[in-house]
Parts: C-alpha cells; sequence; structure tokens
C-alpha cells in the first residue's frame, strides 16, 4: 500500500499554471495540500485555472493567480511584492 506524500504546510510557485503540466502540477499539488500561487501573463486564464483547480482538488491546499509576464523585470518586481502581499515565506 502506497501513501501520498502530504505537502501541507508548504508554498508553492507554479509558473505557467494555467494549462499543460503546470495546470496538473498544481492540481496535484493542491490536492496533497499545498498552497499553490500560479503565475501566467494572461489574467482570464488563470482565473479560470483557479476555478478548474478549486473544482477538482480534493486535499486542504489553496491556490491563487498572480498575473505577471516573467519576461519583464518589472513585471517580475511587481510579481515578488504581490507574492510577499499574501504569503509569509517561499
Amino acid at each position: 500500500m502506497t501513501t501520498t506524500p502530504t505537502m501541507a504546510g508548504k508554498i508553492c510557485v507554479v509558473t505557467g499554471g494555467t494549462a499543460g503540466i503546470g495546470l496538473v502540477t498544481a492540481r496535484e499539488l493542491v490536492g496533497r495540500g499545498a498552497d499553490v500561487t500560479l503565475v501566467g501573463r494572461n489574467a482570464s486564464r488563470g482565473e479560470a485555472a483557479v476555478a478548474a483547480i478549486r473544482a477538482a482538488a480534493e486535499g486542504d491546499g489553496v491556490v491563487d493567480f498572480i498575473a505577471a509576464d516573467l519576461s519583464e523585470q518589472e513585471q517580475i518586481r511587481a510579481f515578488v511584492r504581490a507574492f510577499c502581499d499574501r504569503q509569509p515565506r517561499l
């Protein structure tokens, strides 16, 4: 019998979490109890991903989204400020 490892108490950032492997990764982390912040360029896709993860997740984790284009330094700085306002650590 294999038990699924818990991620309770862990805080994670998933870039590209609005589709594909990033979305699946975020969903699995939330399902295992992690608090996950998704990062993506498109706010509407981000909010849709958050809604899909919340609907599918069976764990106690929390999912959030912050819009940022990580190819732009100013948006990276804005993301870090927003993340630090929401989470105590990474």
